[in-house]
């Protein structure tokens, strides 16, 4: 599942503002299983945003040697761990969602997603499955990596620092609360309660321009108006009951 977390979006329409302090995140990222080898699949890119519902493989990593993975990593880091691969988790799974993904190396020890550079480093290549040429879950681990978009991290939540983190948690309105930031709704009020914001901050205001008429309504235009394609005819309304 996708939990919902605290995090301002602005939006912008029809030149107008609106404000979300609500995020409900399920994109994620998906590498190709090795440096180079998705070139058709990804247009040149070296990685693609994906909901995080959809199947795909999987490709799992480790800095834990008991877990008896190879380590194929192309280029580690001196002073960086090493870090094994696997794809045959205890099979092939070339069909798993990103949750299903992540449950899944996680049963092993130490076992995780592959990160992008982990990926691209075949790290995990050349361990089965043919997916070396197959687009694969990944993603960075809470502070363990710079980010630039919620859905690089592991968890969802890219902070302001862009860095991975915990994606804070807001508390519901009635809630007993100490500043703004903590409530859903961006008000803790003088009480230390969580209200709703009294003015348009932290909103999402939706509206309705009221334009249908109907003879007698006291509009001047005294007719029917926008209720049916033809005012002549009622049986072809525009709107559904």
């Amino acid at each position: 599942t996708f939990d919902c977390i605290t995090k301002t979006r602005v939006f912008h329409a029809n030149s107008s503002t609106f404000v979300s302090n609500i995020m409900c995140v399920q994109d994620r990222m998906l590498y190709c299983g090795i440096r180079n080898g998705c070139d058709d699949a990804l247009g040149g890119n070296s990685a693609v945003v994906a909901n995080g519902k959809e199947p795909n493989a999987v490709r799992c990593c480790t800095e834990d040697s008991s877990a008896g993975w190879p380590n194929r990593c192309a280029n580690p880091k001196p002073s960086s761990p090493l870090v094994y691969g696997q794809s045959k988790v205890p099979l092939c799974r070339g069909a798993a969602t990103f949750a299903e993904a992540a449950e899944l190396c996680a049963a092993y020890p130490g076992g995780r997603l592959c990160t992008g550079d982990e990926l691209s480093g075949r790290c995990a290549g050349g361990t089965g499955c043919q997916f070396n040429r197959r687009l694969v879950w990944g993603c960075t681990a809470n502070d363990e990596g710079a980010c630039f978009a919620d859905a690089e991290c592991c968890g969802g939540y890219c902070g302001e620092g862009g860095v991975c983190e915990v994606a804070p948690v807001c508390i519901a309105n009635n809630g007993a609360c100490d500043a703004d930031a903590e409530c859903c709704g961006g008000v803790c009020s003088e009480g230390g309660v969580c209200a709703v914001a009294p003015t348009l901050t932290s909103q999402i205001i939706c509206g309705y321009q009221g334009w249908f008429t109907y003879p007698g309504d006291g509009a001047p235009v005294n007719r029917w108006k926008h209720w049916f394609k033809n005012p002549a005819d009622p049986s072809a309304p525009t709107v559904d009951e």
